[in-house]
């Protein structure tokens, strides 16, 4: 007899009120570095920066402020994300014994470098093919879209590739010309964000959505196996 399923629709749940979170976090991010850039756009040369000074030295500040918490939050959705998807390889495993990649591989693909790059992705493609697959032989047609993972996953490269970049440029050495860089590139860099929070939310929405089936057939595999066991009994 196969293992019980482990519930996983709380740690979805709270997954996304994360990523929500860092998608609030990226839109203040946003309007703080659009003010910014105001800001720069209003200074005439340099006699002009000592009269902005309080103005960018407070946008500075609360920019440094919203990248903190946005890195604190991004720890804590990583952490929830990754147990949600590892549980989903658990439960995944359970029902579908041909799947290639195992919970371990789901836990430890997103830790080992340049593997990274690909295995979550692939793990994540084939989890939600098989299981749409499993659960359209038992009666419930699910249509899942395949590119969704990959949108969101290419969205969450660039980014990343965005946020190094962010990181060498913001060393704020007082130069206009670098704040404005600066803040051009923090707002790309949040703008991907969001796109990538709203695809990962989109695809957590989906694959919890075929988990809840899952769960109801696995409730109905077991009524059936107890209603031929009953049948068995009395003749023995």
């Amino acid at each position: 007899m196969t293992n019980q399923l482990r519930p996983n629709s709380s740690r979805a749940t709270q997954t996304i009120v994360l990523l929500s979170t860092t998608i609030v976090i990226s839109l203040l991010l946003i309007m703080t570095n659009l003010f910014l850039k105001s800001a720069i756009s209003e200074i005439n040369l340099l006699e002009s920066v000592y009269q902005h000074s309080e103005t960018l030295n407070g946008l500075i500040g609360l920019n440094a402020l919203g990248q903190i918490a946005k890195v604190l939050c991004l720890i804590l959705t990583a952490i929830f994300f990754i147990k949600r998807f590892r549980r989903a390889s658990y439960n995944a495993n359970q029902r579908i014994t041909h799947l290639k990649y195992n919970e371990s591989d789901a836990l430890w693909a997103w830790f080992i470098p340049f593997l990274n790059l690909v295995r979550p992705l692939n793990i994540m493609s084939e989890m939600s093919q098989e299981l749409s697959e499993y659960l359209s032989k038992r009666g419930k047609v699910i249509h899942s879209n395949s590119f969704a993972p990959i949108i969101w996953w290419a969205c969450w490269i660039i980014n990343n590739i965005f946020a190094q970049i962010v990181g060498r440029v913001s060393d704020f050495e007082g130069l206009v010309g670098d704040l404005n860089l600066t803040a051009t590139l923090i707002i790309v860099s949040q703008s991907l964000n969001i796109i990538a929070s709203l695809a990962a939310i989109y695809n957590i929405n989906e694959y919890n959505k075929m988990e809840k089936f899952y769960y109801e057939t696995d409730t109905i595999d077991a009524e059936e196996l107890n209603i031929s066991t009953n049948n068995i009994l009395p003749s023995l």
